[in-house]
């Protein structure tokens, strides 16, 4: 942490103390807040703060301290980097390692040298970022005696540091946060005061303001610092003047201290302002340490004793003494190994303000070569902002390759926002000459930070100033690649797309090859009020190119979830995949194929699906990559609910929810998690009625991804035939039923969409519109496309023959077979359901043997929707279940809902589900009717 300052020096603050001394011991007992102490310049936020760290360090707490700087240290994340970084320098260097564990390398990337370890695989930028916040939380939420994480001057922060901040704030449940921040009121305009809004959201916070020294603390200071006793007159002038201000009395207490004068004597009068009496004090200075310290206020940051030597030109004594001078008067302070800094930004501004705006450049630009002499391109960000410093000084295109390489840096940490500006800088400083190829980086830039309208801008703004086909095609494929990974709108990418392809004209080489595969083609579906879309497919000889000549990374974005994938060819393509050397290309690969093997196509195909979900995994942690974390997770909650698994299911949709609220909104592995939590709890507790209005809603949407529009629709109206919402469920029904018909087997959703509706004309007994999706699951079937995610198409085929009275025995017994095949257990206990309701319906025999089986399966998997239809017992009529007619019972003795509820230990709406069911099984609509109807059939 910084330097710890006397108790003896400090006075007051004891209510702040009590609120920062509050948080610790709320932090110890497991809910740490944020703090944000605030107030003037100098009012003694930063002095308040150490007091209470020097306090916890003694307490036992682990304090780590950052500053944030105007203007930037030499790397990114600067306060965190300070932060952590002295919290490693506590921990063995052959250590340092083993006791970060996983994340060394992840957490390397922050650090400044010589703290780097082995490096990483680079993920897309996005996932980076996620990868090196995690790093910091899981680094903080291991040390093991209570951390305190202390940010100074907040800010001042740049933005990198404000997003690891928020991250940490959200997701770091041990640490206690202080921030220092210098301002009165905090403006809402301001991305601070944003970013400490958006924590507040999450995190418990409170604001902690400073306010100046009352009368008689103001004295006891005075006096400290001058070391002498002030009278009540001076005092007085002196409060009057400061305004109770403790930097501006200790200047003037210094003053006294110093100058020896008798503050009663004749026509004596303190200082007007805080940098009247900070002149005073460099005013007992000697001439050359003051000429020192005005060209060291061009450092915004602290500086180091080799700097200091080349910008000054002062040999190495003569610095030194004018170094200890200095440091004697308390104008500067050490910061480290051979590192210095001032004491409090306002000495350094002071100073800084006394050059006039040539004096200005012209030292910046002295301190720029300076550095260039020194350490070079290592220290290129602080290079680049000197020769933007003096930029009216001619040469300062020199800083062109500083800026351009220390950006590129940036971009490897990654540090978006930092690069976005060491790039921009490059512009501003560059004649022409590199103006391209600069506003190309910069697009590439802006789109990893995910500022997607400003990449497409730059981007466009480069283009014009290229001639070269090949370069302007490579230009554009690198830019939408991170834009569309970044789930930019693909039609604000088309137009560019068209651009590159048209600038190399008719060579179909790899450069056009990646091109076409940034397309999407599509196919608008007419369904009503439903969004849905069918993908057309890669462009054939574009995938035959990339997977030929491209590297891994190309082949891997050939890979089309949607396409004909017969469980033959995914496990060969699987296996093929497997074997590559590039990781993150093997994990987008997995991913892809992922999808197919347990939620898209061969649900219930165990060993692939294990085998792969167990490779995403081992590449998820590999990696870092939590979007892959967060999908293997989701993959192992459907191989669990496939095989009736349902507590491990829902155990792993937690530990994925856990992740997804890590990423950004609108990723896709969200929309895959709520379809396999949907589709796995309807066994087990299903609000029908929310789960309908869930889902139509995400059929309605437009973006982003609209490939499973008509399944979302089709899940929707099998909820509201469950909910006993018929008019509801057949207005959905009507709407996407021509749309489905008119669809191929193999488009994205068909087997989803298909399944899920007809389960809904099932529920129904919709006979009127049966045939057109029986023609559509026999063709599934015929086909082989496979099988949604808790769907069966042999099982459709079945319930649809039997409704329209076309036998449907033989289709069972398909179906069952098909189940068992895939260890679907689930789907192999409804079978025998379905397959006895539709015997009862045309008294054939076995319907009493297979309804106990399937009660004894749902009772086993913990079936709870299919346990409480219960087997009717025989006799009973219009296929009520047991459960159902127990209901019926006590709603015709006069009970109430909730009276129901009460006696058949349900849940209301359990109850009501019951009602709506049996309603639609025996005709009625009303309590009345249904009353009669228990009167009048015995029961």
């Amino acid at each position: 942490m910084r330097r710890a300052i006397p108790a003896a020096e400090f006075v007051g603050r004891s209510r702040e103390l009590a609120v920062l001394h509050e948080a610790l011991e709320a932090a110890r007992a497991g809910a740490p807040p944020m703090l944000v102490v605030h107030g003037e310049a100098g009012i003694g936020k930063t002095r308040t703060i150490a007091e209470f760290a020097r306090a916890a360090e003694d307490d036992g707490a682990a304090v780590l301290w950052g500053t944030c700087y105007q203007g930037c240290l030499t790397y990114p994340y600067g306060p965190w980097a300070q932060a952590l970084g002295a919290y490693l320098d506590g921990v063995p260097g052959d250590r340092v390692a083993s006791v970060l564990g996983v994340d060394a390398a992840a957490l390397a990337q922050l650090l400044p040298p010589p703290a780097r370890l082995a490096a990483l695989p680079a993920l897309p930028p996005g996932q980076g970022r996620l990868r090196l916040y995690e790093a910091v939380v899981r680094c903080l939420q291991a040390i093991e005696r209570t951390p305190v994480l202390v940010l100074d001057d907040i800010q001042w922060a740049d933005a990198d540091s404000l997003d690891l901040l928020v991250h940490v704030a959200r997701f770091a449940t041990r640490p206690l946060i202080v921030l220092a921040h210098r301002g009165g009121d905090l403006d809402p305009a301001d991305p601070v005061t944003q970013r400490l809004a958006e924590i507040s959201r999450h995190r418990e916070s409170d604001h902690v303001p400073l306010e100046s020294l009352p009368r008689d603390e103001a004295g006891v200071l005075l006096e400290h610092v001058a070391q002498r006793r002030v009278g009540n007159d001076t005092l007085t002038a002196i409060y009057d003047e400061s305004g109770g201000n403790p930097f501006f009395l200790g200047e003037l207490g210094r003053h006294l201290q110093r100058r020896g004068q008798d503050p009663g004597a004749p026509g004596w009068r303190p200082p007007a302002t805080v940098r009247q009496a900070v002149g005073l004090r460099l005013a007992g200075l000697s001439k050359a340490t003051r000429e020192m310290l005005q060209l060291a206020a061009v450092f915004t940051s602290g500086f180091g004793f080799v700097e200091l030597s080349a910008l000054t030109g002062l040999d190495e004594a003569a610095l030194l003494d004018c170094l200890d001078e200095a440091l004697a008067a308390e104008v500067l302070e050490p910061a480290g190994p051979e590192r210095y800094d001032f004491a409090h930004a306002l000495v350094r501004h002071t100073l800084y303000d006394r050059f006039s705006p040539s004096r200005r450049a012209r030292i910046h630009r002295r301190l720029a070569e300076a550095l260039e002499r020194t350490h070079g391109a290592q220290l290129g960000a602080e290079i680049a902002r000197q020769y933007r410093a003096s930029a009216t000084f001619p040469g300062a295109e020199a800083g062109v390759p500083y800026a351009i390489a220390a950006a590129a840096a940036a971009s490897a940490v990654p540090a978006p926002a930092e690069a976005e500006e060491l790039l921009e800088i490059a512009l501003a400083l560059d004649t022409g000459a590199q103006r391209a190829g600069i506003l190309g980086r910069l697009a590439l830039a802006r789109a990893e930070a995910g500022r997607h309208a400003e990449a497409v801008a730059t981007l466009t703004a480069a283009l014009d100033l290229m001639s070269k086909g090949e370069e302007i095609a490579t230009l554009i494929q690198r830019v939408l690649t991170v834009l569309q990974d970044g789930l930019a709108d693909q039609a604000s990418l088309d137009p560019l797309i068209a651009r590159g392809l048209a600038a190399l004209g008719d060579r179909h080489g790899l450069a056009w090859a990646r091109l076409k595969l940034l397309e999407r083609p599509t196919e608008a579906i007419l369904a009503g009020d439903v969004h849905a879309t069918r993908f057309l497919g890669f462009d054939p000889e574009a995938v035959r190119i990339a997977r030929v000549e491209g590297t891994e990374a190309d082949a891997a974005r050939t890979i089309d979830q949607f396409a004909q994938w017969p469980l033959p060819e995914l496990e060969s393509f699987m296996t093929r995949v497997a074997g590559w050397h590039d990781p993150l290309a093997r994990l987008r690969g997995l991913l892809l194929l992922g999808m197919s093997a347990t939620v898209t196509r061969w649900s219930g195909a165990s060993l692939p699906a294990e085998q792969l979900c167990a490779e995403i995994e081992l590449l998820g942690e590999r990696t870092g990559s939590l979007p892959a974390r967060a999908m293997a997770a989701v993959f192992r909650a459907a191989i669990h609910g496939a095989r009736g698994e349902f507590g491990e299911s829902v155990a792993a949709l937690d530990r994925a929810a856990s992740l997804m609220e890590r990423l950004p909104s609108g990723h896709a592995v969200t929309n895959i998690a709520l379809l396999v939590r949907e589709l796995t709890l309807q066994h087990v507790e299903a609000d029908w009625p929310a789960m309908g209005e869930r889902m139509y809603a995400l059929a309605r949407r437009r973006d982003p991804g609209p490939w499973f529009g008509l399944m979302w629709a089709a899940i929707a109206a099998h909820a509201f035939a469950r909910a006993g919402l018929e008019d509801r469920s057949r207005f959905v029904l009507g709407r996407i039923t021509p749309a489905i018909s008119a669809c191929d087997p193999w488009d994205n959703a068909q087997s989803g969409a298909v399944n899920f509706a007809a389960e809904a004309i099932w529920d129904l007994r919709a006979t009127d519109l049966a045939a057109p999706l029986l023609t559509c699951a026999q063709a599934l079937v015929d086909a082989g496309a496979g099988d949604y995610y808790m769907a069966s198409s042999e099982l459709t085929v079945a319930r649809l023959q039997a409704l329209l009275g076309h036998g449907g025995g033989e289709s069972f017994d398909r179906a069952r077979c098909a189940t068992e095949r895939r260890d679907q257990r689930p789907l192999r206990a409804i079978v025998d359901h379905d397959d006895a309701i539709a015997r009862q319906w045309t008294r054939q025999a076995g319907a009493e043997p297979l309804l106990r089986s399937a009660a004894a399966r749902f009772e086993e998997l913990g079936m709870n929707e299919w346990a409480g239809r219960a087997p009717p017992r025989s006799g009973l009529p219009d296929g009520l279940t047991a459960r159902e007619v127990e209901v019926l019972r006590l709603l015709a003795a006069g009970r109430t809902n909730k009276e129901i509820a009460s006696e058949l230990v349900l849940s209301v709406h359990t109850v009501e589900r019951h009602l709506a069911n049996a309603y639609r099984k025996i005709s009625v609509r009303n309590r009345a009717d249904a009353t009669a109807y228990v009167l009048r059939s015995g029961l």
